[in-house]
C-alpha cells in the first residue's frame, strides 16, 4: 500500500510541474517570441498618428474659416505678385475689430507707382486711386472688416474653402515653424481637378499663424512648378495698441468714381 501511495504521489506531482510550466511559457511571450504583437502595436501607433493628424488639419482649416475671432487689432506689412499680370505691390495696413472699429490700408503698385487707400469703418469702406484722383464709396452693409488687398491675408476664408476643400489633397509640412517672429504651421497641397480649372493653377503652400489663422504666406504654383501668385508678410503685430488713425479719408480734390453708390 505505501508503494502504490507513493507512486500516486510522484505522478500528480509531475503532472502540476508540467501544467506549471506550460502557463509560464505563456505569460512569458514577447513581441520577439510573437512578432504579431509588434505588427499590432504599430500598426496602432499608425492609426493614431492618422488621427491625430487629421484633427491638426481641421484645426488649421478651421483657424483660417474664422481668423476674425482669434484677434482684435492688426498691423504690418506685405509683398503681393499676381504674375498673369505682372502686379506687385506693397501693402500697409492696420485694423482694429473693436471699438472704434475701423481699419486703413496702402498698395503701391511698384512697377507702375500706383498708389491706393482703402478705409473702412461700421458705416462705410472706401477705395481711394491717388493717380486717377478718384475714389469709389458703398455702404457696409455687414459692418464687415473690409479693407480689398489685405482680406485675403488676415481673413482667408475664402481661401480655405476653395484650397482645402479635400483633406485628402493636402498635408502638414512644419507644426512649429517661424515666420517674422511668429510661430506658424506649414501646409502644402494639390488642387482638385475643379480647382486646378477654377484658380488655372496646380500646387501651393501656405504658412498660417498658429494663433489666429492669418495666411501669413502663400505660394500658388502653376503646373510647371513656377510660382503663380504669391503672398510674403514682412511684419505683422497682433493684438497691440494702435495709436490713432483716420477711419475716413479726405477726398478734398477727389471725384467719385462713376457707378459708386454714395
Amino acid at each position: 500500500m505505501n508503494v502504490i501511495l507513493t507512486a500516486i504521489l510522484l505522478l500528480a506531482a509531475s503532472y502540476i510541474g508540467y501544467d506549471i510550466i506550460s502557463d509560464g511559457d505563456q505569460f512569458n511571450s514577447s513581441s520577439e517570441d510573437n512578432p504579431s504583437i509588434g505588427e499590432n502595436n504599430s500598426s496602432s501607433e499608425k492609426s493614431t498618428n492618422e488621427e491625430q493628424n487629421q484633427l491638426t488639419k481641421k484645426a488649421i482649416k478651421n483657424l483660417m474659416l474664422h481668423s476674425e475671432e482669434y484677434f482684435t487689432t492688426a498691423k504690418g506689412e506685405f509683398n503681393y505678385h499676381r504674375r498673369s499680370i505682372d502686379l506687385n505691390e506693397d501693402v500697409q495696413f492696420k485694423l482694429s475689430m473693436e471699438e472704434p472699429f475701423g481699419g486703413y490700408a496702402t498698395s503701391l503698385n511698384t512697377n507702375g507707382e500706383e498708389k491706393s487707400r482703402y478705409y473702412f469703418n461700421e458705416d462705410y469702406i472706401w477705395e481711394v486711386y491717388e493717380s486717377e484722383e478718384t475714389y469709389f464709396k458703398t455702404k457696409n452693409e455687414d459692418n464687415k472688416p473690409e479693407l480689398k488687398p489685405v482680406t485675403q491675408s488676415l481673413f482667408p476664408r475664402d481661401i480655405a474653402m476653395d484650397y482645402l476643400a479635400s483633406m485628402d489633397l493636402w498635408s502638414i509640412e512644419e507644426q512649429n515653424g517661424e515666420l517674422v517672429g511668429r510661430k506658424v504651421f506649414v501646409i502644402a497641397g494639390e488642387l482638385s481637378d475643379y480647382g486646378k480649372e477654377l484658380n488655372s493653377a496646380d500646387s501651393f503652400r501656405f504658412w498660417v499663424d498658429k494663433k489666429t489663422g492669418i495666411l501669413m504666406q502663400y505660394e500658388i504654383y502653376a503646373s510647371t512648378g513656377k510660382v503663380k501668385n504669391s503672398l510674403y508678410m514682412e511684419r505683422l503685430e497682433i493684438d497691440k495698441n494702435l495709436e490713432e488713425f483716420d477711419y475716413e479719408p479726405d477726398l478734398k480734390g477727389y471725384q467719385k468714381e462713376p457707378g459708386s453708390p454714395e
